[in-house]
């Protein structure tokens, strides 16, 4: 479990001054608010003077989580990703902070790796602290049985956002919840999203569009497209990205794919002794937002064309985007040899013997 030592850091003034070169210097009255609870792309906010007060909604109500004193930074991932900020950040005390916008922050990440290691360590160590201590933004309300409250929560888990679930039949918090927002049971399920956004009966397509996991315009364009978010796809992502190109890369899970499922894989490069799937995504999706690529989920490719020296990529739901190249890294399923072979045995067993024919290949001496 990660500590509270681990989800601070304390910059220098030396530091501070070259900060400066990326925000704003803002004057605030105590009670002031700098960031609203569920904002979306928040800034980041760093406490020049005085001190800023962190809130968080728990299930006894909103609360003071923390402060920020001189030299300090609040925010969580989503001042990287552009996601929903989990807290309410407001003037402690009368002071002076240093805001950094949401597009001046991604350009000093992605141009300083020595402010870049110390900013993704702190708040990859505050997503993790939230999640233990029970801190979110996102409120599903709904009952256990409710496909569509499992299909809510599969998207939360699978990209990693903090969220609490309540079951009407369970207690009284739900009851609470919905006479606060004026919900009837109806209506459920719903999803409430930071401190006024309600959803009724959302599909995942909604909220993931709502919490900022797919705000894709159509006609959007990057020098590169990867088809499939799994490790294949995210690491075209870092290495592309990585050299200055715009990426964007499309899944119609989640960042990790497929892989990002599995308890353990024990025969990815790197470690020796296995990760989680849902560790490696979560590691290479912050990776990747670190270099500037656009991680979009879920969404599914329909067909790519030409159109004059560029590709178009055609989404299902109607939206074109367009890039100089495309990667495709999306992986085969046993549904698509369904679709080919009329008898899932024969497809089944096609599959194995192209398994087996890699072996022998493989323990061919040459």
């Amino acid at each position: 479990m990660v500590s509270r030592a681990e989800v601070n850091h304390t910059f220098t003034d030396e530091e501070l001054d070259e900060l400066r070169g990326f925000g704003t210097v803002e004057s605030h009255k105590a009670g002031d608010l700098l960031v609203e609870e569920g904002a979306m792309a928040p800034d980041c906010i760093v406490t020049l003077s005085g001190h800023t007060d962190i809130f968080a909604s728990t299930d006894e109500g909103r609360k003071r989580v923390g402060w920020m004193e001189h030299g300090q930074f609040a925010g969580d991932l989503s001042v990287l990703t552009g996601q929903r900020h989990l807290s309410r950040v407001e003037m402690g005390a009368d002071g002076e902070i240093l805001r950094i916008a949401h597009a001046d922050f991604q350009r000093l990440i992605a141009g300083n790796s020595h402010f870049s290691d110390i900013f993704i360590r702190i708040l990859s160590a505050r997503r993790e602290f939230s999640k233990h201590r029970g801190f979110a933004v996102t409120i599903i309300i709904g009952a256990a049985m409710d496909r569509s409250v499992y299909a809510m929560r599969d998207l939360l888990m699978k990209h990693g956002v903090a969220h609490r679930w309540f079951d009407p039949a369970d207690g009284p918090v739900a009851a609470h919840l919905m006479a606060e927002r004026g919900l009837r049971e109806d209506q459920l399920p719903v999803a409430i999203l930071g401190a006024a956004e309600v959803l009724v009966q959302p599909t995942p397509e909604q909220l993931a569009a709502a919490l900022g996991l797919d705000l894709l315009p159509d006609g959007a364009t990057a020098d590169v497209l990867v088809v499939g978010s799994g490790p294949g796809g995210l690491a075209a992502a870092v290495y592309a990205a990585s050299e200055g190109l715009t990426v964007i890369a499309l899944d119609s899970l989640a960042p990790g794919g497929q892989a990002g499922t599995s308890s353990k894989i024990e025969n990815y490069l790197g470690f020796p002794t296995g990760i989680s799937g849902n560790e490696l995504a979560r590691r290479a999706t912050v990776q990747a937002q670190k270099f500037g690529a656009r991680l979009v989920s879920p969404v599914r490719a329909a067909s790519i064309g030409r159109d004059g020296d560029a590709y178009c990529l055609h989404l299902a739901d109607g939206r074109k985007l367009r890039s100089r190249a495309v990667v495709v890294a999306s992986a085969p399923n046993i549904r698509a040899c369904r679709s080919r072979v009329s008898n899932p045995m024969k497809a089944a067993a096609s599959i194995m013997a192209r398994r087996r024919w890699k072996r022998s290949c493989a323990a061919t001496p040459r």
